[in-house]
């Protein structure tokens, strides 16, 4: 089966879900109609379709960077109101852009100042100054963690290689420690020794009880680590497979769904 063998390469670990995290009720917004699903902690969700599915609007209106029209979210059973990033960051939502270089990353700047870009308030005392000592152990801990090549927080992140850049954007997500994690092509642009160790660190944080909402063009990759997969044809949600249900063709027969059905 498609897939399996990257399971044989990158061991898969199961899920032991938790609660239900996130429940996205009957959401529409721009390239998504009337979607509904829910993860819970814990769970890799996987979401396949072929160009223009809607699958990365779907994730932007869940962090709040594409307007809903209708429908809501919930976070452990409480709806959150989203107009804007900052709302999905407030709601302990996480999001890694497919386009790290032009959306995730300041690329003029330094690994730290964009590594702590969206975790600010954790580091900010009362009077709203950024406790720059609190901020460097956490930096440092995410380079060590990460295992980022860099010669130290201050290295330009236009000098990382991209799959250092990528590690970085996924760290940024996570400083201000969200339930709820979107990754959107996690590993494009990446060679093979950084995919394993960001298949690695999906494991890792799935063990820790993360949600993770993985978006992905890799075939191999999703049928490899998802627990499920859910399948958008023409901004609409057309299959939801289990893992030992998800197969190449399945999932393919759903992508068309849409556009053969209008």
């Amino acid at each position: 089966m498609v897939g399996r063998e990257l399971s044989d390469q990158y061991p898969f670990v199961p899920a032991v879900p938790g609660d239900v995290r996130i429940e996205v009720e009957k959401l529409s917004a721009h390239g998504a109609k009337e979607i509904s699903f829910t993860a819970h902690a814990g769970e890799v969700v996987g979401f396949a379709g072929l160009v223009g599915a809607g699958r990365t609007e779907l994730a932007k209106a869940i962090f709040g960077a594409n307007p809903i029209k209708s429908g809501a979210v919930k976070i452990d059973g409480k709806e959150i109101r989203l107009r804007s990033p900052q709302d999905g960051v407030k709601a302990q939502i996480g999001y890694v852009t497919e386009d790290r270089k032009q959306e995730g990353l300041v690329q003029s700047q330094e690994l730290g100042s964009n590594m702590s870009l969206t975790g600010l308030d954790r580091f900010c005392n009362a009077f709203g100054f950024v406790n720059k000592a609190s901020e460097a152990v956490t930096i440092s801990e995410y380079i060590e963690a990460f295992a980022i090549k860099t010669r130290d927080a201050n290295t330009i992140i236009s000098n990382l290689s991209g799959g250092n850049q990528q590690k970085v954007s996924i760290a940024k997500s996570l400083v201000p420690e969200p339930k709820v994690l979107i990754l959107d092509e996690p590993t494009r642009g990446v060679d093979v020794g950084a995919k394993r160790e960001i298949y690695t660190l999906i494991n890792k944080l799935k063990a820790e009880g993360l949600c993770i909402l993985l978006i992905s063009s890799d075939m191999p990759e999703l049928l490899g680590i998802s627990d499920r997969i859910l399948v958008l044809s023409s901004g609409k949600l057309t299959g939801s497979f289990d893992r030992d249900e998800a197969t190449q063709e399945n999932i393919m027969r759903c992508a068309v769904a849409g556009q053969t059905n209008g």
